[in-house]
């Protein structure tokens, strides 16, 4: 798997910052929003995504950054791992068929080499969220049931 933490290469040599508030997130110059809606709830469980702003190649990867709930870089220690943001190769995203298939299978931080796990890590996730909801509602139906009766 392409490493999501450092990319170095002969045009940068960038990183994914720690936390979402910091400020080399904020220069557009380096980084722009992951705006693929189907990859950014496919793969990354919804979370707020970042692309370094280059065109990738296998020599010069795109960093990609994706962030929590709460702010932190999800990386290979997160508890979501399997989601977090790969280094890409190929640009699947400019409607080029055949970016799109070495971004699909020749791409080491693409969809054949991180997909499998990026998505069961994703559905994990939902299911973790809303086992989370579920529980929180049923604790205050609980807590109001037992004030009622108090």
């Amino acid at each position: 798997m392409a490493d999501q933490n450092t990319s170095t290469n002969g045009e940068t040599n960038t990183s994914c910052p720690s936390t979402i508030d910091s400020p080399e997130l904020q220069d557009k110059d380096i980084w722009s929003s992951y705006d693929n809606t189907f990859g950014k709830y496919a793969f990354h469980g919804g979370m707020e995504g970042y692309l370094e702003n280059k065109d990738p190649s296998p020599e010069s990867p795109q960093q990609e950054c994706f962030y929590d709930d709460s702010g932190n870089l999800i990386d290979e220690n997160h508890q979501y791992a399997g989601m977090r943001g790969t280094a890409n190769e190929y640009d699947g995203h400019k409607g080029d068929s055949s970016e799109l298939w070495n971004h699909f299978y020749n791409d080491s931080g693409g969809i054949w080499q991180n997909g499998g796990e990026a998505f069961a890590t994703s559905v994990e996730s939902y299911y973790d969220s809303v086992e989370d909801y579920v529980s929180d509602v049923y604790d205050s139906v609980e807590d109001y049931v037992a004030d009622a009766f108090e």
